[in-house]
């Protein structure tokens, strides 16, 4: 649907890589930071399934209906080609924000919960992100390679809605069990220091390794485009 808009699919891939890595980002650490203050992760992990299934229903209705408004934004901004450009580039990313901001926000409450709930945190959180890896590469695989070229693009949008909406259900369901026999998830656990309070990490040794990251995520992404 952004191919319409934008005409390009080097440019289309952009927007949507640019709205989902920064929805990723601001959910984990806005609602991260939830996470670490609130008494019930599977409760929250809940509300943020079912709100992911509904913003995502309405970002893909709107963005269905791009087309009209990309046409009304030309007649009122047509005049110049630079903030064409950006308005163009901020509506598409702002409708896809809002989806990529809850799922971003998924897997640290999930982590979360994990952290709060078990003393063998280092195995269990492998786990989760290598079930989340796993899970994503198998939805790019049925979506991509058969979902799409077999029943168009709604149909598997609405079977992504509603499997959120069923994970959603089954989080709060098992929260609501959970409230009352597991005391240990209201007190987030405290890991011990294995380095000790001398060993602290020099805070330019944390910004040059977040600097680094960051090169390293813009790089990955430039070859994404630039492969596709």
């Amino acid at each position: 649907m952004l191919m319409h808009v934008f005409g390009s699919t080097a440019v289309a891939i952009g927007t949507v890589l640019a709205a989902f890595m920064a929805g990723m980002a601001i959910g984990s650490w806005l609602i991260g930071k939830a996470a670490d203050r609130s008494r019930h992760c599977l409760r929250l992990y809940a509300y943020l399934e079912i709100s992911l299934a509904l913003a995502a229903l309405v970002s893909h209705l709107l963005l269905s209906r791009i087309g009209p408004a990309h046409l009304a934004l030309h007649d009122l901004f047509g005049f110049s080609n630079a903030i064409f450009v950006v308005i163009r580039f901020m509506l598409a990313f702002l409708l896809v924000l809002g989806p990529t901001t809850l799922m971003g926000a998924t897997l640290p409450v999930l982590a979360r919960f994990l952290v709060n709930r078990s003393s063998n945190v280092g195995t269990n959180l492998s786990t989760l992100y290598a079930v989340n890896t796993l899970g994503a590469v198998f939805g790019v695989l049925v979506a991509g390679f058969h979902l799409v070229g077999t029943y168009g693009v709604h149909i598997p949008v609405y079977l992504a809605v509603t499997a959120n909406l069923v994970i959603g259900g089954i989080a709060w369901l098992v929260s609501l069990r959970l409230a009352g026999s597991a005391p240990a998830e209201s007190q987030p656990a405290k890991e011990p220091d294995p380095v000790g309070n001398e060993e602290r990490i020099d805070p330019l040794t944390v910004r040059v390794v977040l600097i680094g990251l960051g090169i390293s995520g813009l790089t990955s992404f430039a070859y994404e485009i630039y492969w596709t």
